[in-house]
């Protein structure tokens, strides 16, 4: 009874590591960073609260690209989220082309909108 108790604790142990290894695999920094930048430029814009975005695009775009170059974490399937990754940067870069070019709110939104459901996409493909 007492080897059945150890080797009970034993796999159960076994459990908990895999699982703390887990979480740890799908920490992604850059992927952090991006979204603490962008979300609250995004979601202000969902409301046609353009300024927010206006005031982060140059910052919104480098952090893409910081998040398109990083490596992506074994917790997530690199080979569905690189193209992802370069789809949101290139729509990072539109939006922020379209402010530096000052265009109108109209022209604005539809690419940040854009960028923000790709955002999504990216999060919908952790494991």
């Amino acid at each position: 009874m007492k080897k059945i108790a150890v080797n009970l604790l034993f796999i159960l142990g076994l459990i908990a590591a895999n699982k703390i290894q887990a979480q740890e695999n799908m920490k992604w920094p850059e992927l952090d960073s991006f979204h603490a930048t962008a979300m609250s430029s995004f979601h202000a814009a969902e409301a046609n609260k353009l300024q927010p975005l206006r005031d982060s695009a140059a910052s919104i775009l480098a952090k893409s690209k910081a998040l398109q170059a990083s490596q992506v974490p074994s917790g997530y399937n690199a080979t569905v989220l690189k193209p992802l990754l370069q789809q949101l940067t290139n729509e990072c870069k539109s939006v922020n082309d379209a402010v530096v070019g000052k265009k109108s709110d109209s022209n604005l939104r539809p690419l940040v909108m854009k960028a923000h459901n790709t955002f999504h996409e990216i999060l919908s493909k952790e494991k």
